[in-house]
């Protein structure tokens, strides 16, 4: 028999609450009669902490009938998709003009050429200011179209030149930001096979920065090429270490998106750049404009682009960026006073967003407040944050994380008194390190540290924490 699947509760689960609501709504209106079997299942599983096939026929009285629960699960699902479709129309100005497009093809069916006509117009002009050359070129299509409709009377030789000469420039426009879209895909591609900065990365980078695309950012035809060679220059210049250059691209990109609103790209591109623009302010310590710019990385949902998407001010991503951004900063000017007050804020936002949280930036999280806890003498704290990142099976998710988590667990019982507890923790983490390269030095000097103050007396000890000063 095929495993039940649960991609129908992983899309519920994904949707927003404004979205949730309007699904609703849709399935209501859409239903027939009062026995609404998509509704109920909607809500069901809206409310479901987890996936359970056999819990769910059961509730829903399916148990002796799977293959309605199958069929009444995919019917569901493109229900709730058509749903989102709708409702994306309503938001997205990119989905609005592309449904444009498609009602100018129905008008055209219908013959109706002087209403198609107009509203090509319209949507033209639309599509120039949002940069959409797909959308372009679609339109273009629908101009000859409809000159092919009137059997080309009342249209000349240059009105057709005309035509032809606007398209090739709407294909070169496409060609170019292919283009630049591939070379930056092919270094983002280099930076996830490679964990950290080395030379080999710089220079394999280096060969796509060397190309003439790259010699100069008149090259780029749209602001869509544009926006890809900004941040291709920025992503290059940081992974040299040339991180005030990778700011100034990264400030020209911001300068570009909020020039440019209304463009798909800006809802698209702008929160990720604005993350990076804020690392390298980090990084090189301006530490003014990094204040400025968190607050504009939390004031996002409030812009209007990101309104028109119905995107919470409480989501989960922006959650994770900004207090991790927030808690890096603290951390750095060693404001560990205040960082503390942050940690309550994180937790209460772990019990909100529960699950929507990535592992990965869970992890992160927990090792910061681990951190901030132990630099304040809040143990029993920094031991309680340090125990999910521990625990993590994942190795890809937490590996990097646990040896740090393991480092301040050990720290935290030595503080707290706990002898036989951190001699154990000593021979573990020594183990672990027996297999580590270099790197490890640093926390092999802290182990030896503890172990010898662990078997010194008072008097002792002190002379001994002398003598290692000297």
């Amino acid at each position: 028999m095929k495993k039940d699947s649960d991609e129908l509760f992983q899309l519920i689960t994904a949707l927003t609450p404004a979205e949730k609501r309007y699904c609703s709504l849709y399935l209501k209106k859409n239903a027939s009669g009062d026995d609404n079997r998509y509704l109920a299942l909607f809500n069901y599983l809206k409310d479901a902490g987890e996936y359970d096939a056999a819990k769910i026929m059961k509730q829903l009285r399916y148990e002796k009938r799977p293959n309605h629960y199958a069929v009444l699960k995919k019917q569901l699902y493109e229900q709730l998709l058509d749903a989102l479709h709708q409702f994306s129309a309503f938001s997205n100005p990119g989905q609005q003009l592309m449904q444009g497009i498609s009602q100018c093809n129905l008008l055209l069916q219908k013959n109706l050429v002087a209403q198609c006509e107009k509203k090509i117009t319209t949507l033209s002009k639309t599509a120039v200011a949002m940069d959409h050359s797909v959308a372009q070129l679609l339109l273009q299509n629908l101009k000859l179209a409809v000159m092919s409709k009137k059997r080309f009377r009342q249209i000349s030789d240059a009105d057709l030149a005309n035509w032809e000469k606007e398209t090739l420039e709407v294909n070169k426009d496409l060609e170019s930001y292919s283009r630049y879209a591939y070379l930056n895909a092919s270094v983002a591609k280099m930076n996830y096979e490679s964990s950290a900065r080395s030379a080999q990365l710089t220079a394999r980078i280096k060969a796509v920065i060397d190309l003439p695309e790259f010699s100069h950012e008149k090259k780029t035809r749209t602001v869509h090429s544009k926006e890809l060679f900004y941040q291709t220059q920025a992503q290059y210049h940081f992974q040299s270490g040339e991180t005030q250059k990778s700011m100034d691209y990264l400030q020209k990109n911001l300068q570009l998106l909020e020039n440019n609103p209304q463009t798909n790209l800006f809802v698209k591109s702008y929160q990720t750049v604005l993350y990076n623009y804020l690392l390298t302010c980090l990084e090189l310590k301006k530490y003014a404009l990094f204040e400025t710019n968190l607050e504009k990385l939390r004031n996002i949902p409030n812009l209007p682009a990101f309104k028109r998407l119905g995107k919470s001010p409480q989501d989960p991503m922006l959650f994770c960026m900004s207090y991790t951004l927030e808690m890096d900063y603290l951390i750095s000017i060693a404001n560990f006073k205040q960082a503390h007050l942050k940690v309550a804020e994180i937790r209460n936002g772990f019990q909100q967003y529960g699950e929507k949280i990535p592992k990965r930036n869970r992890i992160i999280l927990h090792t910061m407040m681990a951190y901030v806890c132990f630099a304040v003498a809040k143990f029993d704290e920094a031991l309680e944050n340090v125990m999910p990142v521990i625990q993590e099976k994942e190795n890809a998710v937490a590996e990097d994380m646990q040896l740090v988590a393991r480092m301040i667990q050990l720290l935290g019982h030595f503080e707290k008194g706990d002898k036989i507890l951190t001699d154990s923790l000593i021979k573990s983490l020594q183990r672990t390190l027996r297999d580590k390269d270099a790197s490890g030095d640093v926390l092999r000097t802290v182990l030896s540290f503890i172990h010898t103050s662990l078997r010194l007396n008072k008097i002792e000890k002190k002379k001994w924490v002398e003598l290692q000063k000297n």
